[in-house]
């Protein structure tokens, strides 16, 4: 067979070859083609980057799959309650019109987007961008695997409104407003007062809250077992921190002067707390009540004394969204302001507190 045979021979091959494919095929093969050779790869190359993901997923399931048996792994693992109504809220926000779409098929353009694009506040966009990534984490070490890599962990942060954060964002209290929280949660009912209301119970969490940093809801899990007045430390354990992760937390000199001799109370969650709580706080002029305002006001005030990072954030057990609002608790209070917060002791209140 001559040269120009055996060619016409290869092109009547390959073009029944080519006919027997179906027009769809044809145009989406053409499209494909021609988006791989303007980013400078082959049709080879994709298929072997594809193939050799798909080995490393076991199963590929829809988003709302995905997040129910996150829900139920992260239930069985022990996490708080909190801890899964917020994991739970923040991806159904993103699943929702998803949830028939496979995981692996999400991209870090489609979570920028959604993020970007819905006008959430900035602390919003993070906690959004936090828990997205913890659901896709998750999926990638489930067994079977579920993913294998993680959309949300390569979304720049710098397309978001998160960064930097303002100071004007934390609200601090200042050493005359803990002095009078202090007073009105130490004041003992009188004769000639009957109507004032016991905030006894409170002390202890004003206290815990406003010279050690443990978080509200640490407080309230904290049982009397777990307090060292004459060693001087409190231990959170793993089960009720945020973190998960135990931590032996310093008294300070003020706080043990506080409750030396104060009775321990049976419950660190008193009866009706919320609505005492915020009688004590109008009680002591403080109605309007900064988020997260006494574990900030630790932070600021332990910063300006000690200048010491480290110490800080092993007395607080920072999470990972916590380290962005740190380099914030810097430079918020003076050491003259924080002089004054340290030296609140019961000797020159106790007339107050009468």
């Amino acid at each position: 067979m001559g040269v120009l045979a055996e060619e016409k021979a290869r092109r009547r091959r390959h073009g029944d070859a080519g006919v027997s494919l179906p027009d769809d095929l044809r145009v989406r093969f053409s499209a494909a083609a021609a988006r791989l050779e303007a980013a400078g790869g082959t049709i080879e190359q994709a298929v072997e980057l594809w193939v050799s993901r798909a080995r490393m997923v076991g199963e590929d399931v829809p988003l709302g799959e995905l997040l129910r048996r996150c829900l139920l792994a992260k239930k069985a693992a022990g996490k708080s309650v909190n801890y899964l109504a917020n994991l739970k809220t923040t991806c159904l926000s993103f699943i929702r019109g998803r949830e028939t779409q496979l995981a692996s098929s999400v991209t870090r353009e489609e979570i920028e987007g959604w993020i970007c694009g819905n006008g959430f506040a900035a602390k919003t966009q993070k906690g959004y961008l936090t828990n997205l990534r913890s659901l896709f984490s998750w999926a990638m070490s489930a067994r079977p695997r579920l993913l294998a890599s993680n959309p949300a962990a390569t979304a720049r942060d710098d397309r978001f409104a998160l960064l930097p954060l303002v100071d004007g964002e934390i609200e601090l209290l200042s050493a005359r407003a803990v002095r009078r929280l202090l007073v009105v949660a130490a004041a003992r009912p009188r004769e000639d007062r009957p109507q004032r209301e016991d905030f006894g119970e409170f002390l202890w969490y004003v206290v815990l809250g406003c010279f050690c940093g443990i978080r509200p809801s640490e407080i309230r899990r904290l049982s009397g077992a777990q307090i060292n007045l004459e060693d001087g430390h409190v231990i959170v354990l793993g089960r009720t921190a945020k973190t998960r992760q135990r931590r032996v937390v310093d008294l300070s000199p003020n706080a043990r002067a506080w409750l030396a001799g104060r009775e321990m109370p049976k419950r660190f969650s008193p009866l009706n707390f919320q609505r005492r709580w915020a009688r004590l706080r109008a009680a002591a002029g403080l109605a309007k009540w900064p988020h997260d305002a006494m574990r900030h006001t630790f932070a600021s005030m332990h910063y300006a004394q000690h200048q010491d990072e480290a110490l800080l954030k092993a007395q607080m057990g920072h999470s990972r969204e916590e380290e962005i609002l740190f380099r914030h608790y810097r430079g918020l209070v003076t050491r003259r302001e924080a002089a004054a917060f340290w030296g609140l002791r019961p000797g020159r209140l106790i007339a107050d507190c009468k």
